[in-house]
Order: C-alpha cells, then sequence, then structure tokens
C-alpha cells in the first residue's frame, strides 16, 4: 500500500518510541514481533510535541516525494499537515491515549488482551485517570474487542469513533 514503506511507523509508531518509550511494548512470539501497544501518558504534552518537534522533521523528509505519492502517502501526507487536534472534553477525563496493532495470525488469542492489561496498569501507575482512543467506523472488530475490554463509545460521526476507559 505504501511505496515509502516507513512513512506508516514515522507517523504512529516512532514518535512514541521517542517520546513515550516507557509505554511501548512489543509482543514477540519465538523470534518474531507479531504486535505492538503503545501510548501516552499526556495527550496535550505529546501532541505539543507532535506539533512542534515531530511533524516538521516529516514535512522535511518527505515533502520531496509529494508529486509520487500514491492515495495512501497522500491521506498521510495530509495528516502530518494539520496540528494533531484534541477534543478538550474528551481529555479531560481520559488524558491518556492508546493504539494497538496485532498480525492477524495472533489476533483472537487473548494476546490483545494481555497486551492492552499491560499498558492500562503502566498508565494507572503512571498516574493516569483514563484513556481514550479513536478508530475507524468500518474497523467494526477493533470496536468489539475495545469494548470487550471495558471501553465505552465517548463520541462518534460518519468516518470514526472515540473510545474511554476509566482508569481509576
Amino acid at each position: 500500500m505504501y511505496q515509502h514503506k516507513e512513512m506508516l511507523g514515522d507517523i504512529y509508531l516512532h514518535p512514541y518510541l521517542k517520546y513515550e518509550s516507557d509505554l511501548a511494548f512489543v509482543l514477540v512470539k519465538g523470534e518474531e514481533p507479531v504486535g505492538y501497544v503503545i501510548g501516552a501518558l499526556d495527550t496535550n504534552v505529546f501532541a505539543d510535541l507532535m506539533n512542534s518537534q515531530w511533524f516538521p522533521g516529516l514535512r522535511d523528509k518527505y515533502a520531496p516525494f509529494v508529486s509520487s505519492f500514491n492515495e495512501h502517502e497522500a491521506e498521510l501526507w495530509e495528516l502530518i499537515q494539520e496540528p494533531f487536534s484534541l477534543d478538550p472534553q474528551v481529555l479531560e477525563r481520559y488524558p491518556s491515549h492508546l493504539h494497538i496493532d496485532l498480525l492477524p495470525s495472533v489476533q483472537g488469542s487473548g494476546y490483545g488482551r494481555f497486551m492492552m492489561a499491560v499498558l492500562l496498569e503502566a498508565l494507572r501507575s503512571a498516574g493516569s485517570r483514563g484513556v481514550h482512543l479513536g478508530i475507524s467506523r468500518s474497523n467494526v472488530g477493533a470496536g468489539r474487542f475495545y469494548e470487550k475490554v471495558g471501553f465505552q463509545v465517548l463520541s462518534e460521526d460518519d468516518t470514526g469513533l472515540v473510545y474511554g476507559l476509566d482508569l481509576t
């Protein structure tokens, strides 16, 4: 899907490893990484870092290739052009956020629940009172998963849903 294979990781993974490494966990099966869960303790602080330090570097890195971007890369390019946006009402109660990705070969095997439990405990230990995440409306399986681990829908629109979980 991507000519620039590192672009997705440059946006959705690498900044967490740089700015929130204590909240980054990798699932390894045998010797192969098969998933990860990452989070940010304070989404406002993380957003400031993304907007002031991370996105400018990505704009410089990818600007020479804009004319050759495919549809998926063009969408990512648009994402790094705009400031990281936040919903103050969500952040007031759920200041942390997370992302989890597992390869299909390990989905449905309990690893996702385990990875979520590890991250949620790390967030609690760090003082978070709540965590949120967003998904595409078309990602029905992910919505069912989040609801099974205790998340509730906080808001929705035509394209996506925002889920939250109280950690107190």
